[in-house]
Protein backbone atom coordinates (compact mmCIF):
# COMPACT_ATOMS: atom_id res chain seq x y z
CA UNK A 1 0.00 0.00 0.00
CA UNK A 2 1.41 3.39 -1.00
CA UNK A 3 1.83 6.30 1.38
CA UNK A 4 -0.86 8.19 -0.57
CA UNK A 5 -3.40 5.40 -0.02
CA UNK A 6 -2.46 5.16 3.67
CA UNK A 7 -3.00 8.91 4.16
CA UNK A 8 -6.24 8.73 2.21
CA UNK A 9 -7.57 5.94 4.43
CA UNK A 10 -6.40 7.83 7.51
CA UNK A 11 -8.35 10.96 6.52
CA UNK A 12 -11.35 8.84 5.60
CA UNK A 13 -11.25 7.30 9.07
CA UNK A 14 -10.99 10.75 10.66
CA UNK A 15 -13.92 11.99 8.58
CA UNK A 16 -16.10 9.05 9.63
CA UNK A 17 -15.09 9.52 13.27
CA UNK A 18 -15.81 13.25 13.08
CA UNK A 19 -19.28 12.64 11.60
CA UNK A 20 -20.02 10.03 14.27
CA UNK A 21 -18.81 12.28 17.10
CA UNK A 22 -20.76 15.26 15.78
CA UNK A 23 -23.93 13.18 15.43
CA UNK A 24 -23.53 11.79 18.94
CA UNK A 25 -23.03 15.29 20.32
CA UNK A 26 -26.13 16.60 18.56
CA UNK A 27 -28.17 13.65 19.79
CA UNK A 28 -26.91 14.33 23.33
CA UNK A 29 -27.89 17.99 23.07
CA UNK A 30 -31.33 17.10 21.76
CA UNK A 31 -32.23 14.44 24.29
CA UNK A 32 -30.31 15.58 27.37
CA UNK A 33 -29.77 19.32 27.37
CA UNK A 34 -33.16 20.06 25.82
CA UNK A 35 -34.83 17.87 28.43
CA UNK A 36 -33.17 20.00 31.10
CA UNK A 37 -34.64 23.15 29.58
CA UNK A 38 -38.05 21.56 28.98
CA UNK A 39 -40.05 21.39 32.21
CA UNK A 40 -41.52 18.16 33.46
CA UNK A 41 -45.26 17.99 33.97
CA UNK A 42 -46.88 17.23 37.29
CA UNK A 43 -45.70 17.78 40.83
CA UNK A 44 -47.07 19.93 43.63
CA UNK A 45 -46.20 23.49 44.64
CA UNK A 46 -46.93 24.52 48.25
CA UNK A 47 -47.55 28.21 48.90
CA UNK A 48 -47.75 29.60 52.42
CA UNK A 49 -49.84 32.51 53.68
CA UNK A 50 -50.43 34.19 57.01
CA UNK A 51 -54.09 34.80 57.70
CA UNK A 52 -57.51 33.33 57.07
CA UNK A 53 -58.63 31.56 53.92
CA UNK A 54 -60.06 34.25 51.61
CA UNK A 55 -63.48 34.37 50.05
CA UNK A 56 -63.28 32.46 46.76
CA UNK A 57 -66.53 33.79 45.39
CA UNK A 58 -65.53 35.17 41.96
CA UNK A 59 -68.18 37.86 42.26
CA UNK A 60 -66.12 39.64 44.95
CA UNK A 61 -62.99 39.86 42.82
CA UNK A 62 -61.12 43.11 43.38
CA UNK A 63 -61.84 43.36 47.10
CA UNK A 64 -59.02 41.25 48.58
CA UNK A 65 -55.49 40.79 47.11
CA UNK A 66 -55.08 37.21 48.34
CA UNK A 67 -58.55 36.22 47.19
CA UNK A 68 -57.84 37.80 43.80
CA UNK A 69 -54.57 35.90 43.63
CA UNK A 70 -56.25 32.54 44.12
CA UNK A 71 -59.15 33.35 41.82
CA UNK A 72 -56.74 34.01 38.97
CA UNK A 73 -55.81 30.32 39.04
CA UNK A 74 -59.45 29.37 38.53
CA UNK A 75 -60.87 32.05 36.27
CA UNK A 76 -60.42 33.98 33.07
CA UNK A 77 -61.68 37.37 32.00
CA UNK A 78 -62.37 39.25 28.78
CA UNK A 79 -58.85 40.68 28.83
CA UNK A 80 -55.73 39.76 30.76
CA UNK A 81 -52.38 41.34 31.47
CA UNK A 82 -49.56 39.52 29.69
CA UNK A 83 -46.67 39.47 32.18
CA UNK A 84 -44.12 38.91 29.40
CA UNK A 85 -45.20 41.60 26.93
CA UNK A 86 -46.49 43.93 29.69
CA UNK A 87 -49.62 44.55 27.64
CA UNK A 88 -53.36 43.97 27.92
CA UNK A 89 -54.39 41.16 25.59
CA UNK A 90 -57.50 39.17 24.74
CA UNK A 91 -58.33 36.31 27.09
CA UNK A 92 -61.82 34.84 26.69
CA UNK A 93 -62.48 37.43 24.01
CA UNK A 94 -60.72 39.54 21.45
CA UNK A 95 -61.60 43.18 22.11
CA UNK A 96 -61.50 46.20 19.84
CA UNK A 97 -60.71 48.97 22.32
CA UNK A 98 -61.41 51.88 19.97
CA UNK A 99 -59.54 55.17 20.06
CA UNK A 100 -60.37 56.41 23.55
CA UNK A 101 -62.07 53.38 25.18
CA UNK A 102 -65.50 55.03 24.88
CA UNK A 103 -66.72 52.10 22.78
CA UNK A 104 -65.24 48.62 23.28
CA UNK A 105 -66.34 45.62 21.22
CA UNK A 106 -65.54 42.15 22.55
CA UNK A 107 -65.84 39.00 20.44
CA UNK A 108 -65.88 35.62 22.19
CA UNK A 109 -63.15 33.24 21.07
CA UNK A 110 -64.35 29.98 19.54
CA UNK A 111 -62.30 27.63 21.70
CA UNK A 112 -63.05 28.84 25.24
CA UNK A 113 -64.87 26.37 27.47
CA UNK A 114 -65.71 25.74 31.10
CA UNK A 115 -64.10 22.93 33.05
CA UNK A 116 -67.05 20.67 32.18
CA UNK A 117 -66.40 21.16 28.47
CA UNK A 118 -69.38 23.44 27.76
CA UNK A 119 -68.64 26.64 25.83
CA UNK A 120 -68.42 30.08 27.38
CA UNK A 121 -71.36 32.08 26.02
CA UNK A 122 -72.46 35.69 25.71
CA UNK A 123 -75.16 34.85 28.26
CA UNK A 124 -72.44 34.02 30.82
CA UNK A 125 -70.69 37.34 30.17
CA UNK A 126 -73.88 39.40 30.23
CA UNK A 127 -75.12 37.69 33.41
CA UNK A 128 -71.77 38.35 35.12
CA UNK A 129 -71.76 42.06 34.32
CA UNK A 130 -75.46 42.50 35.06
CA UNK A 131 -74.88 41.11 38.56
CA UNK A 132 -71.82 43.32 39.12
CA UNK A 133 -73.46 46.43 37.74
CA UNK A 134 -76.95 46.13 39.20
CA UNK A 135 -76.42 43.98 42.29
CA UNK A 136 -74.85 44.66 45.68
CA UNK A 137 -72.36 41.79 45.88
CA UNK A 138 -69.34 43.90 44.82
CA UNK A 139 -69.41 47.62 45.52
CA UNK A 140 -65.99 48.16 43.92
CA UNK A 141 -67.11 46.66 40.62
CA UNK A 142 -70.47 48.45 40.82
CA UNK A 143 -68.67 51.80 41.15
CA UNK A 144 -66.37 50.96 38.24
CA UNK A 145 -69.33 50.11 36.00
CA UNK A 146 -71.25 53.31 36.70
CA UNK A 147 -72.20 55.02 33.45
CA UNK A 148 -71.28 52.00 31.33
CA UNK A 149 -73.82 50.60 28.88
CA UNK A 150 -73.40 46.90 28.14
CA UNK A 151 -75.23 45.56 25.10
CA UNK A 152 -75.50 42.33 23.14
CA UNK A 153 -74.82 43.22 19.53
CA UNK A 154 -75.09 39.75 18.09
CA UNK A 155 -71.53 39.04 17.00
CA UNK A 156 -70.03 40.99 19.88
CA UNK A 157 -70.72 42.62 23.24
CA UNK A 158 -70.38 46.40 23.34
CA UNK A 159 -69.25 48.44 26.35
CA UNK A 160 -69.83 52.16 25.91
CA UNK A 161 -70.25 55.38 27.86
CA UNK A 162 -66.85 56.37 29.28
CA UNK A 163 -63.74 57.64 27.56
CA UNK A 164 -61.35 56.55 30.29
CA UNK A 165 -58.43 54.11 30.33
CA UNK A 166 -59.68 52.87 33.73
CA UNK A 167 -62.55 51.27 31.85
CA UNK A 168 -60.10 48.49 31.02
CA UNK A 169 -60.16 47.42 34.67
CA UNK A 170 -63.74 46.24 34.29
CA UNK A 171 -62.63 43.79 31.59
CA UNK A 172 -60.35 42.02 34.08
CA UNK A 173 -63.16 40.70 36.28
CA UNK A 174 -63.68 36.90 36.21
CA UNK A 175 -66.47 35.72 33.96
CA UNK A 176 -68.92 33.49 35.84
CA UNK A 177 -71.20 30.86 34.34
CA UNK A 178 -74.82 32.06 34.22
CA UNK A 179 -76.06 29.20 36.42
CA UNK A 180 -73.43 30.07 39.01
CA UNK A 181 -74.47 33.73 38.88
CA UNK A 182 -78.00 32.62 39.79
CA UNK A 183 -76.64 30.68 42.79
CA UNK A 184 -74.65 33.71 43.96
CA UNK A 185 -77.76 35.87 43.76
CA UNK A 186 -79.67 33.29 45.80
CA UNK A 187 -76.86 33.08 48.40
CA UNK A 188 -76.43 29.44 47.45
CA UNK A 189 -72.89 29.57 46.08
CA UNK A 190 -70.19 27.02 46.90
CA UNK A 191 -66.68 26.95 45.45
CA UNK A 192 -66.84 23.16 45.35
CA UNK A 193 -69.49 23.14 42.61
CA UNK A 194 -68.21 26.15 40.68
CA UNK A 195 -66.91 25.63 37.16
CA UNK A 196 -63.59 27.08 36.04
CA UNK A 197 -62.24 28.60 32.85
CA UNK A 198 -58.76 29.06 34.30
CA UNK A 199 -55.77 26.71 34.19
CA UNK A 200 -56.82 25.03 37.45
CA UNK A 201 -59.97 23.81 39.17
CA UNK A 202 -60.83 23.63 42.85
CA UNK A 203 -59.99 20.23 44.37
CA UNK A 204 -60.63 20.39 48.12
CA UNK A 205 -60.39 22.39 51.34
CA UNK A 206 -59.21 20.72 54.53
CA UNK A 207 -57.62 21.29 57.93
CA UNK A 208 -54.08 20.06 58.53
CA UNK A 209 -53.83 19.21 62.22
CA UNK A 210 -50.10 18.44 61.97
CA UNK A 211 -49.17 21.95 60.91
CA UNK A 212 -52.17 23.73 62.43
CA UNK A 213 -53.05 25.22 59.06
CA UNK A 214 -55.91 25.16 56.61
CA UNK A 215 -55.25 23.98 53.07
CA UNK A 216 -56.90 24.62 49.73
CA UNK A 217 -55.75 22.68 46.69
CA UNK A 218 -56.21 23.28 42.97
CA UNK A 219 -55.52 20.72 40.25
CA UNK A 220 -55.04 21.19 36.53
CA UNK A 221 -58.09 21.97 34.43
CA UNK A 222 -57.91 19.41 31.65
CA UNK A 223 -60.20 21.55 29.49
CA UNK A 224 -57.72 24.44 29.53
CA UNK A 225 -55.48 24.28 26.45
CA UNK A 226 -52.69 26.50 27.74
CA UNK A 227 -49.61 24.47 26.82
CA UNK A 228 -47.42 26.35 29.31
CA UNK A 229 -49.22 25.01 32.37
CA UNK A 230 -47.08 22.22 33.78
CA UNK A 231 -47.62 22.03 37.54
CA UNK A 232 -50.11 19.33 38.50
CA UNK A 233 -51.33 20.73 41.79
CA UNK A 234 -51.08 23.89 43.90
CA UNK A 235 -51.63 23.66 47.64
CA UNK A 236 -52.28 26.96 49.45
CA UNK A 237 -51.62 26.70 53.17
CA UNK A 238 -52.93 29.34 55.56
CA UNK A 239 -51.26 29.76 58.97
CA UNK A 240 -52.58 31.77 61.89
CA UNK A 241 -49.36 33.70 62.47
CA UNK A 242 -45.74 34.06 61.50
CA UNK A 243 -44.48 31.60 64.12
CA UNK A 244 -46.60 28.77 62.77
CA UNK A 245 -45.50 29.53 59.25
CA UNK A 246 -41.84 29.68 60.26
CA UNK A 247 -42.14 26.34 62.03
CA UNK A 248 -43.31 24.76 58.77
CA UNK A 249 -41.33 26.85 56.29
CA UNK A 250 -39.28 23.89 55.05
CA UNK A 251 -42.45 22.29 53.68
CA UNK A 252 -43.21 25.37 51.55
CA UNK A 253 -41.94 26.26 48.09
CA UNK A 254 -43.22 29.83 48.01
CA UNK A 255 -44.23 32.24 50.76
CA UNK A 256 -46.74 34.90 49.78
CA UNK A 257 -45.63 38.46 50.65
CA UNK A 258 -46.80 39.68 54.02
CA UNK A 259 -45.73 42.74 56.00
CA UNK A 260 -45.31 40.60 59.12
CA UNK A 261 -42.60 38.52 57.47
CA UNK A 262 -39.46 40.59 57.95
CA UNK A 263 -36.97 37.72 57.72
CA UNK A 264 -37.28 34.07 56.91
CA UNK A 265 -33.82 33.11 58.17
CA UNK A 266 -33.64 30.45 55.49
CA UNK A 267 -31.21 29.98 52.65
CA UNK A 268 -34.02 28.34 50.69
CA UNK A 269 -35.87 31.60 50.12
CA UNK A 270 -35.03 34.85 48.41
CA UNK A 271 -37.36 37.82 48.07
CA UNK A 272 -39.01 38.46 44.71
CA UNK A 273 -41.84 40.93 44.22
CA UNK A 274 -43.97 38.95 41.79
CA UNK A 275 -47.48 37.97 42.83
CA UNK A 276 -49.33 37.14 39.61
CA UNK A 277 -49.95 33.40 39.18
CA UNK A 278 -48.60 33.82 35.67
CA UNK A 279 -45.24 34.76 37.17
CA UNK A 280 -45.12 31.48 39.06
CA UNK A 281 -45.52 29.67 35.76
CA UNK A 282 -42.66 31.73 34.40
CA UNK A 283 -40.55 31.04 37.47
CA UNK A 284 -40.87 27.34 36.88
CA UNK A 285 -40.93 27.01 33.13
CA UNK A 286 -39.11 29.81 31.34
CA UNK A 287 -35.35 30.04 31.10
CA UNK A 288 -35.15 33.82 30.74
CA UNK A 289 -36.48 34.34 34.26
CA UNK A 290 -33.12 33.13 35.48
CA UNK A 291 -31.68 29.96 36.96
CA UNK A 292 -31.46 31.45 40.45
CA UNK A 293 -35.20 32.02 40.57
CA UNK A 294 -36.04 28.64 39.05
CA UNK A 295 -33.87 26.87 41.60
CA UNK A 296 -36.11 28.08 44.43
CA UNK A 297 -38.59 25.40 43.50
CA UNK A 298 -37.11 22.98 40.98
Amino acid sequence: MSIYQTIKKYFLFLSVFFVFATSAHLIFLYFVEDSIRSPEEGGTVNIGFIGAVPNLNPAVYGTDPIGDYLLRFLSRSLLHFNVETKQMEGDLTNCNLGKNFSEIKCYIKNDVVWSDGTPVTKEDILATYDMLQNGTVNKTAKKLLEGITIEDQGEYIRFSGKADVLVLDMLLYPIIKKETVDKIKDNNYSISDSLSTGPYVFEKRENDTKTNSEKISFIRNEQNKNERIYIGRYVFRFFHDKNELMTNKDSLNIIFPNNTIDSLSSARFNEYRFIFPEYISLFLNVDNIGSELRSLIL
